[in-house]
């Protein structure tokens, strides 16, 4: 055997170390007394501590051991590493249970392990004498494994699947019969190389001497034998190459997304199996997310009857152009239940409804009360070949088509105008890209706030909750600006400059264990000495006990308030151990509070609605690749981070075109001009009010003009741009119950400090409690006042 040295193996079987020396070449690499006895402390003292506790000592001892540990990096139990000062971990780095990290070798590189790397459980990355290099961003799988006698390297973003096998080495020369196999010289043929954004399906085997080029991906349990081109696309156990992703449906020739390539079938059927679900647990909330109305609580009445408010206020609309619209058929897309189909059978000889969920279908054929008026279709294509062309007056698709990908709702609106009659319109409501342009109360400019700005107030509704371990929690916070400084509810693009309410957790000594978990952004502009409720979603420790949950506002790099001084407020919370059979939510030891799921951006099974959307020069030029063009664009009065608009579509020769640019221009000046005229001051007549359910009652308001820009009256029939009194109904601790209940007009132009009593209708709610009444001022089809940083008015109401 001494003729082949390098074994690792064949030196520890020698004889010619101590078992001392064996120890340290097989498992610490140190050679000095206090390094191996520090490094048997750490294994024997914290390697299996459970929790909270757990980590955060293994993140203290851990990384005087290892040659560089980043900020923020995780080590689960039972973690094994091996020469751990040839081991270098990125920040961010999570190292899960039972991973083993091996870096020996005596004139070798060891481990270096980026930024942002997830290990799953039970994964090896063994030396051997060799190196392995992982970049930035990458998860390795549960029980994958990666031995390097030679040197492997994988590029940032990829991804392993579950028990993938690299091996760069582990072959022997098989010259000679007279020595084992093991004892005799290692093969190498140059190692591993994996190229950045790389998918190894679950099962893979990469072999000594492989180069996979960035962007491939390698279908479960193949073999890889041989090296791969970029962005190949390979399956089998004997590699088989079956095509190359940049020619893929639904890329271009540089393998970017394709506006023009279509759905493939199976997103088409995946969409769909989402929403049939939606419309098979929660079908009338899943059509109009009112957070107050999930798990069943829309009563079909109400539900129609805002069905009836829209489509009476589109077709007021509609009747401004010129020329005429027909009243022969309409055409409800993405009808749901049918809430529009139905309203605007009111107005149509007859009228299709499609949706792409079964569930939704039925549902809409059980409810419909317009009979042979209103027909339901399923539509799962990518088109809308259930139609012949130029046969509706009007189409209509709101809040739909921001659930599908670009790819998909390109083709549609190109359907749109083919199915349209001559002279006839289709009407669809679509956001701009994400944080494109936002609505900013005049004055606030973007920017780190000044010292003066950093002084809050928190007052959290709960002084004392219990939860259980892991489980999300909301809370109710109402936050008070003591700053002499108005606080922007916006910020840049990414989120910089954005402030938001946060947490972190605190053991019961005040020590931090978590200190970043929720984030509620601020959702109106804040003047100084206002209050604003905000509801916050955390994650509880994931270990029994007690802890503190301390709040603080943050403005996006830049610093958390507490750092300039600002108090912040603690809420003391017991976690108990998960039981079985027993709802992972929270139980308030004084009421009940939401629950978690009944967050409204997501679906019925706790599914987060997916949100896409495209800039309006790229939506005029689909429309008018079908032949189309758009006639007018409008607010969708939606407010948030996506700005959305209205676009009205025509046939070309129908009607003009508009001037996108100067469409685009003059709401901007109108954002402007609404920012500066949302200042309001609202008196309501009566001090309380006590109503049965659903009973109607008008309530006079004194409404004060408060900005230096003149109010307009409603004289568009539509309604675009007029200033009216409106109002919501809140919970009776502030949570929202009906976002948009009556309108008032303003009988004429109000100035500058000019006051005017308005008289406006308000329905209770069906259920009986107790409730606040909350009046505003809104901008048809740009903003409420509320939004812009003007103050509501509320009252509380009895109802029997």
């Amino acid at each position: 055997m001494s003729d082949f040295p390098g074994s690792t193996q064949k030196e520890l079987m020698s004889g010619r170390r101590s078992l001392a020396g064996k120890y340290s070449r097989l498992f610490s690499g140190r050679r000095d007394l206090a390094g191996m006895v520090w490094y048997e402390l750490a294994n024997l003292l914290f390697a299996r501590i459970p929790g909270a506790l757990g980590f955060a000592l293994r993140r203290l001892a851990y990384p005087s051991l290892f040659g560089r540990v980043g900020r923020g990096v995780i080590f689960g139990r039972d973690v094994t590493f091996r020469h751990p000062h040839k081991i270098r971990l990125g920040d961010g780095a999570v190292i899960d249970d039972g991973v083993v990290l091996d870096a020996k070798g005596e004139a070798n590189a060891g481990l270096d392990i980026g930024a942002n790397v997830y290990l799953g459980r039970s994964a090896i990355l063994s030396c051997k004498e060799g190196s392995i290099e992982v970049g930035d961003f990458c998860n390795i799988s549960s029980r994958c494994t990666i031995l390097s006698e030679s040197r492997v390297r994988l590029g940032k973003y990829c991804f392993l699947a579950g028990d993938c096998y690299l091996v760069a080495g582990g072959n022997h020369s098989l010259d000679r019969i007279d020595v084992p196999i093991m004892f005799q010289p290692s093969l190498h043929r140059g190692g591993i190389d994996i190229g950045q954004d790389v998918w190894l399906g679950a099962g893979v085997i990469v072999l000594d001497g492989v180069t996979i080029g960035r962007g491939s991906v390698v279908g479960a349990g193949s073999v890889v034998t041989h090296s791969l081109p970029e962005y190949s696309v390979v399956t089998g156990s004997r590699v088989k190459k079956i095509g190359d992703r940049r020619s893929l449906p639904g890329t271009d020739d540089e393998g970017r997304p394709s506006s023009e390539s279509g759905k493939t079938a199976g997103e088409l059927e995946s969409l769909q199996r989402q929403w049939n679900r939606f419309g098979e647990e929660d079908p009338l909330w899943s059509n109009l997310s009112c957070p107050s109305m999930r798990h069943g609580r829309w009563s079909p009445r109400e539900f129609f009857e805002t069905g009836t408010r829209e489509v009476d206020a589109l077709m007021a609309y509609v009747q401004t152009l010129e020329p005429a619209v027909g009243r022969s058929r309409a055409l409800d897309f993405g009808c749901g239940a049918g809430r529009l189909t139905q309203a605007l059978g009111g107005y149509f000889e007859s009228c299709d409804g499609v949706d792409i969920a079964p569930s939704m279908i039925e549902l809409a054929r059980k409810l419909n009360a317009r009979g042979d008026r209103c027909r339901f279709q399923v539509n799962a294509a990518a088109d809308l070949k259930l139609f012949e062309d130029g046969r509706f007056d009007l189409v209509y698709s709101n809040i739909v088509l921001q659930h599908m990908p670009p790819e998909l709702f390109a083709k549609y609106i190109r359907e749109f105008v083919r199915v349209l009659a001559p002279e006839g319109v289709a009407v669809f409501q679509l956001p701009d890209e994400k944080g494109t342009r936002r609505v900013e109360a005049a004055g606030v400019p973007l920017a780190p706030l000044p010292e003066s700005a950093f002084r809050a107030r928190l007052k959290p509704a709960e002084k004392r909750l219990t939860a259980v371990e892991d489980s999300d929690i909301v809370l109710s916070v109402l936050v008070r600006n003591d700053s002499p400084v108005t606080w922007p509810a916006r910020g840049e693009p990414g989120g910089r400059w954005v402030l938001n309410l946060a947490n972190h957790w605190l053991d019961g000594r005040g020590r931090v264990l978590v200190s970043d978990d929720g984030r509620a952004q601020l959702p109106q502009d804040m003047a100084p000495g206002t209050e604003v409720p905000f509801r916050i979603w955390v994650r509880a420790p994931a270990r029994p006990g007690r802890y503190l949950l301390e709040l603080d506002m943050v403005q996006e790099d830049v610093s958390w308030f507490a750092r300039k001084g600002s108090p912040t407020a603690r809420v003391r919370v017991r976690v108990k151990a998960k039981k079985r059979g027993f709802p992972s939510e929270l139980k308030s030891e004084d009421k009940p509070v939401r629950r978690p799921e009944d967050d409204p951006e997501k679906g019925p099974c706790g599914t987060k609605l997916p949100m896409y959307g495209a800039r309006p020069q790229r939506v005029a030029a689909w429309v008018e690749e079908a032949g189309g063009k758009v006639v007018d664009l409008r607010e969708d009065g939606q407010r948030g981070d996506w700005h959305g608009y209205l676009y009205t579509v025509s046939r070309s020769g129908a009607r003009s075109a508009v001037d996108l640019a100067a469409a685009l221009a003059a709401i901007a000046a109108r954002d402007a001009e609404t920012a500066a005229a949302a200042r309001a001051r609202l008196s309501p007549e009566v001090g309380k009010l006590s109503l049965k359910a659903g009973e109607r009652r008008r309530v006079s308001v004194r409404v004060c003009n408060e900005s230096p820009v003149a109010w307009q009256a409603g004289r568009d029939p539509a309604g675009a741009g007029a200033v009216r009194l409106g109002n919501h109904w809140l919970e009776e601790d502030g949570r929202s119950l009906r976002v948009d209940d009556g309108r008032a007009d303003l009988e004429a132009d109000l100035p500058p400090g000019g006051e005017t009593v308005i008289g406006l209708d308000v329905r209770a709610p069906d259920k009986p409690g107790s409730y606040l009444l909350e009046f505003d001022m809104v901008r048809e089809q740009v903003a409420w006042f509320r939004d812009l940083g003007s103050e509501t008015a509320r009252i509380p109401v009895r109802v029997s």
